[in-house]
């Protein structure tokens, strides 16, 4: 069995997922879904139901049986990371980029990170670019848009503020990017795109509004 913890956002949840699943068709095992997390957690919510992906939720049990092996902090643990905390088992994300030991896995195990490189399901691209294509089909202005996008050189621009500008916290972590930064990633992106058609996400379309001004 291979469970993979889904928290975060939709491009966070797509990749963990997108691991996940690699795993377990490795190892030919069941792929199961910890989103228990969201319980807490309460800026974004479980997204992968729109999708059609295999879809088979962990149970509190399920999770518990992996939770005995993740490593603790502090000097207090030392024995208990000693001889019972298993890295193997509990599989946290150690870095950001890419860590090869992780496909290496070939027992049951939790992953525990949010694994952002297309590397963790090189081979298999495929098939994920089939189950994360929408179950529902798209109707009304959602139609209308996806025939404009089909319909031109489009480019996809993403905005995101929120909890970056709401949430001080992250706002210090993440940080967010000007208008400026915008325009010049538009210019470049004009060089290589014969008549872009920009297509703008956001979920601060005022600020949008108010702010970006692209000569496309």
């Amino acid at each position: 069995m291979i469970i993979v913890k889904i928290i975060g956002g939709l491009g966070n949840q797509l990749f963990q997922y997108a691991l996940g699943r690699r795993l377990a068709m490795r190892n030919n095992t069941e792929l199961k879904l910890d989103i228990t997390g969201f319980e807490e957690y309460k800026i974004h919510r479980y997204s992968l139901s729109h999708f059609n992906i295999i879809e088979n939720f962990a149970t509190q049990e399920d999770v518990a049986r992996f939770q005995r092996y993740k490593r603790k902090q502090g000097r207090k643990w030392f024995l208990y990371n000693k001889f019972i905390a298993n890295e193997r088992k509990y599989v946290q994300e150690r870095q950001f980029h890419f860590d090869p030991r992780i496909l290496a896995i070939k027992s049951d195990a939790y992953l525990d990170g949010f694994w952002q490189t297309e590397k963790y399901f090189k081979g298999i691209e495929d098939l994920i670019r089939k189950e994360v294509t929408v179950k529902t089909p798209l109707s009304g202005k959602d139609a209308e848009v996806a025939r404009e996008i089909a319909g031109a050189a489009s480019v996809m621009m993403h905005i995101r503020r929120g909890d970056y500008v709401s949430n001080q916290a992250t706002n210090d972590y993440h940080g967010t990017c000007t208008p400026d930064y915008y325009s010049k990633a538009a210019a470049l992106i004009a060089e290589k795109v014969s008549t872009p058609h920009f297509f703008i996400f956001s979920d601060d379309h005022k600020w949008v509004k108010e702010n970006i001004v692209l000569d496309y």
